[in-house]
């Protein structure tokens, strides 16, 4: 049973794959390997039947267009491209350097579906959304209809419903203790929305729970604020999707079951899915704090890395006319770990980003550990919109997933051995 390895699809931090390299040490399979996992078909994925010639920076998203071309997003080189059915690339859509006024912008930015054959590029830069036509053209540009919101859609999964209408995920404000208010606590969870262009209102369909890290506790002494951030090594969080028909997925991480918020606003939960639940045990969850307490000394020690910032306790208080925050008064912050009793009993289901919607109604969850994942292969459970998990699809050694097409297919990437060549683009589809 091996935790499967995404080597550039996520961003796992070092101090994570460390302490996921410890907690393999110390796993303790659970006993209930149930005859429903077992039950559960595994597919492969066909050969490639089209394979790019171009090599990519990076490959951020997907667009398979109606008559088989495909936009790809190469948000390292700043560019967006038109592919052909055979993955020939045409032409650059929007580049690093304007043309007529139009480019790809400074940052890396997502694409996002829009209607049938429609694609928003999300363009950070301008604070607006170019819609390009299923030629690739730049016909108009569009304002988010909650300008504030737009770094929600540069940041995190989104996409738009039947009518139009963007569907993303909102920011969830800081929240403080009433018992004590200079500790300052990420929102524990995040709200997803529905923004309609033409009213310009924006409703809240459902809610997921926020991948939360840390914690920070903080008081005044004397004329400055003494804080202390608390890190988690081992989350409890849940991920989201809007499916191609219009549906909203939140796969739930403490018990590994999809939520559906249907078109019409009605809502569904469905069956508990299966997972290779591992209990971890008091001394599994000492030994996870024990490397992630090494993690942070190391880094503290380090002469390069980068400060920490002031909490945003003691920036609240300068804001509200407390001192100015200079060297002699900022706040002296430390680093600690939560303690044993905010550690999970089991090790979660879900990886950060692991949840991906296909064209055909499903979604794509990649567990954190997979029996069917041989020689280390990506695993993904694929459920459909009822919430019922009907099979699994296998990905070769080495690739990861791209994006998606209708019918069955899929859009796969690898990187070269020479990281410097960059990545190369392929198309397959579900045996």
């Amino acid at each position: 049973m091996l935790t499967q390895n995404v080597r550039a699809s996520f961003d796992v931090t070092k101090s994570v794959k460390f302490l996921v390299g410890v907690w393999l040490t110390v796993a303790v399979f659970a006993p209930d390997m149930s005859a429903a996992q077992s039950s559960i078909p595994v597919r492969e994925l066909s050969p490639p039947n089209a394979t790019s010639t171009q090599k990519f920076g990076s490959i951020l998203g997907v667009r398979e267009l109606p008559g088989g071309d495909v936009i790809v997003n190469d948000g390292r080189r700043r560019q967006l491209l038109m592919l052909n059915s055979q993955l020939a690339t045409q032409r650059v859509l929007l580049d690093s350097v304007p043309v007529d006024g139009k480019g790809y912008g400074p940052r890396a930015a997502p694409i996002i579906a829009f209607s049938t054959d429609s694609t928003f590029f999300v363009d950070g830069a301008s604070g607006t959304l170019l819609v390009l036509s299923p030629t690739g053209a730049v016909v108009r540009v569009a304002s988010a209809p909650q300008p504030r919101d737009l770094r929600s859609l540069t940041s995190a999964l989104s996409g738009t419903d039947a009518k139009g209408n963007l569907l993303y995920l909102g920011s969830g404000p800081m929240k403080s203790d009433p018992r004590a208010p200079g500790d300052l606590f990420p929102a524990d969870s995040n709200p997803v929305v529905r923004a309609n262009f033409e009213s310009r209102t924006v409703d809240t369909l459902g809610r997921v729970r926020s991948r939360v890290t840390s914690r920070t506790e903080s008081k005044k002494v004397g004329d400055t604020y003494v804080s202390t951030n608390f890190s988690n090594p081992l989350p409890v969080f849940d991920e989201w999707a809007p499916l191609s028909d219009g549906t909203i997925a939140i796969v739930r991480g403490h018990d590994y079951h999809v939520d559906l918020i249907k078109p019409d606003g009605t809502h569904q939960v469905g069956p508990k899915l299966a997972f290779d639940w591992k209990r971890l045990s008091e001394g599994d969850k000492q030994a996870l704090l024990d490397s992630a307490r090494a993690v942070r000394e190391a880094r503290e020690k380090d002469p390069n890395a980068t400060p920490m910032r002031a909490s945003s306790a003691a920036l609240q208080a300068a804001s509200q006319g407390g001192p100015p925050v200079t060297k002699a008064n900022t706040p002296q912050d430390t680093e600690r770990e939560v303690g044993i009793a905010e550690i999970p009993d089991y090790w979660p289901p879900l990886r950060q980003g692991a949840v991906k919607a296909d064209a055909d109604g499903n979604i794509w969850i990649l567990p954190t550990t997979s029996a069917q994942s041989s020689n280390g292969e990506l695993v993904y459970d694929v459920v459909n919109n009822e919430g019922v998990m009907t099979h699994r699809v296998r990905v070769p050694l080495g690739r990861s997933i791209a994006g998606f097409g209708k019918g069955g297919v899929v859009y796969l990437m690898y990187r070269d051995a020479d990281p410097k060549v960059g990545w190369t683009f392929e198309r397959t589809k579900i045996r």
